[in-house]
């Protein structure tokens, strides 16, 4: 057996990451990789050689690598392509079905639109996105009728110059392209009409997309049915933000306040949200099955069960990045756990990487994407060393290993976060540290307590108890959050990162890093030598 000649190659779904990445950019960038039969031809090739040389190793691999980066290129350059079947600047009819929750903002009502057919298009087309934005009929107040699911028949013109609204730092254009949006469209009130779809209009949406809008109906009954009555307007914001992923009703002042306070995360579904529902489930089937079952097959059956459960959920909330994320690392956690491997690595994140970029190129420039992976791998290089400082020496110092635990997760995942953070937004929460002391045990009891709400449902009493709880949790999260965002001095505004210095930024944290462990090693190396 060969044995690995560095440490980047115990992490060979690293390498392969990095080169799909690579590749993306290429085709994002250079004209020569934007034509996806050349870079099919050079992906065919190269996969061509590294068969021909599976008996040399080292050749095999880098061939690998190199079709890895043909292969993101060309899953980029597909991609580009794509967006030039949406015809632009011309009017055209269509028939189109509301994706997500409209929102509305000041005299128009936004959502994003799922294009079925287009009456000036004699061949069938794939669906596609634009982002409408439709004027509202202050005498009919037709436009409440819209909703996740309607379908609309409409008259309007795409438009894809998005410099109107970019930024400096937010570029419109790659936040289009990251959710997979081709264009944007301007809807006069009495350029639409509700419709219904004949069955052929059916039959070419995406079976994946099919069943994402069959439970984004479901959550909008839950929205509807769960907390009406026992729980404040602000409240219910912030559970469907935490629990389903809705954050249209959550005010901007809540936004502020959570982000001055360090605690935006907890609004994004995330691993957080996910390890929870992972850890309800496996006690309760692992506590029922084990007693019925043989046991390897019991532990297949609850993993089973828990994974399809997961996909379900995040169907539910809408496939957001950090939860698609992180139900790629719990897939591979339950798979690699019935083999008994390590279960949570840099190759689990690198896996989930590869599975995200492969379904979705643009994703590498969604900000929450990012931030998501950042973080997560930030945690997994630094939670470890910064645990270990803490020696419980009494059953006193023992109890405070969770208190610490909270303190690493957060100091690690503010380490990786922080540059792009500041490139990004132009700020640093002060208090983060406090903030997730405070808040985080308190958001994943009130997630517990959201999760008994939907099980008790059928017994009023025992209902009525798990929403009071749920209303006096919220209560208190925001109560804690707005004391903190007050705080004098709670943020650091304005921090002007550029491009250079993110990167800047990010090499010199790799190499205090690397410094902090030869400092370790150095350390334990003459400890030895003294003890001798």
């Amino acid at each position: 057996m060969t044995r690995p000649n560095g440490v980047i190659q115990l992490y060979p779904l690293v390498r392969i990451a990095l080169m799909l990445i690579l590749g993306i950019v290429l085709a994002d960038a250079i004209p020569f990789f934007s034509n996806p039969s050349t870079c099919v031809s050079l992906l065919l090739g190269t996969a061509a050689v590294a068969v021909l040389t599976i008996r040399h190793a080292h050749l095999s691999s880098a061939t690998i690598l190199v079709a890895s980066v043909f292969l993101g290129a060309w899953l980029m350059a597909l991609q580009k392509s794509d967006r030039q079947s949406c015809p632009i600047n011309q009017a055209v009819t269509y028939k189109a079905i509301v994706t997500d929750t409209p929102t509305a903002q000041g005299k128009v009502l936004k959502c994003n639109l799922l294009i079925i057919d287009i009456a000036e298009k004699s061949n069938s087309h794939t669906p596609f996105l634009v982002r409408a934005s439709i004027l509202k009929d202050t005498l009919t107040n037709h436009w409440q009728s819209l909703t996740t699911g309607s379908t609309i028949v409409a008259q309007s013109v795409f438009n894809n110059d998005f410099t109107l609204f970019s930024s400096s730092k937010f570029n419109f254009e790659r936040w289009m392209q990251a959710h997979q949006i081709y264009a944007t469209t301007f809807v006069y009130f009495a350029d639409w009409q509700n419709t219904q779809l004949t069955n052929e209009e059916i039959h070419r949406i995406p079976t994946v997309e099919k069943l994402r809008l069959q439970l984004l109906q479901i959550r909008k009954r839950l929205l509807g049915n769960a907390w009406q009555q026992r729980l404040s307007a602000d409240n219910q914001a912030l559970i469907a933000s935490i629990a389903l992923g809705e954050k249209s009703s959550l005010t901007s002042t809540q936004r502020e306040a959570y982000s001055k306070a360090g605690v935006s995360h907890v609004l994004a579904l995330s691993g957080l949200h996910l390890g929870i529902i992972y850890s309800v489930l496996s006690a309760l089937f692992s506590t029922i099955l084990y007693r019925i079952v043989r046991r390897d097959w019991a532990e297949f059956i609850v993993q089973t069960i828990i994974t399809a459960t997961l996909w379900g959920y995040v169907f539910l909330v809408g496939l957001p990045p950090g939860a698609v994320r992180s139900a790629l690392m719990l897939t591979l956690y339950a798979f690699v756990s019935l083999l008994h491997r390590d279960r949570l690595s840099v190759n689990s994140l690198a896996f989930a990487c590869i599975v995200m970029l492969i379904a979705n190129p643009s994703t590498l420039w969604d900000v929450s994407f990012q931030l998501s992976f950042l973080a997560v791998l930030s945690i997994i290089i630094f939670y470890p060393p910064l645990f270990s400082l803490y020696q419980s020496t009494t059953r006193w110092a023992s109890l405070l290993r969770p208190v610490w635990g909270i303190v690493c997760v957060s100091i690690a995942a503010q380490v990786g976060t922080m540059p792009l953070i500041a490139y990004y937004f132009g700020r640093f929460s002060c208090y983060f540290l406090l903030s997730n002391l405070l808040i985080l045990p308190l958001i994943t009891l009130l997630l517990y307590a959201t999760l008994a709400s939907f099980i008790v449902q059928g017994a009023p009493l025992l209902h009525n108890l798990v929403l009071d709880a749920m209303q006096r949790l919220a209560t208190t999260v925001q109560t804690l959050v707005n004391g903190i965002s007050s705080l004098p001095h709670s943020t650091l505004d304005g921090l002007q990162f550029n491009l250079f210095q993110t990167y800047l930024a990010y090499i010199l944290i790799a190499f205090v890093y690397a410094l902090g462990l030869y400092a370790r090693k150095w350390f334990r190396i003459r400890r030895q030598i003294q003890q001798l």
